[in-house]
């Protein structure tokens, strides 16, 4: 059985294009994914992800607004 967050020792060509580390890359994801749930995007794609999956409530919208939405200067 393969732990959850696992990546092989054959790192994916797009994190080395990237230069990232492939365990602190899971790490932040696996936050992310706990703040957002199923889904993570700007609050106006997230909207339309309830709208196709006939959801009304999607965690994470606010979280969604605090890292997408510009604020007025």
């Amino acid at each position: 059985m393969v732990k959850k967050g696992y990546i092989p020792d054959e790192t994916p060509k797009i994190l080395e294009r990237l230069n990232i580390d492939p365990e602190p890359f899971v790490a932040t994801t696996t936050r992310m994914l706990q703040q957002f749930s199923t889904a993570i995007g700007t609050p106006e794609h997230l909207s339309a992800h309830c709208v196709t999956r006939n959801i009304a409530f999607l965690r994470g919208m606010s979280t969604a607004r605090a890292l997408f939405e510009r604020k007025a200067a």
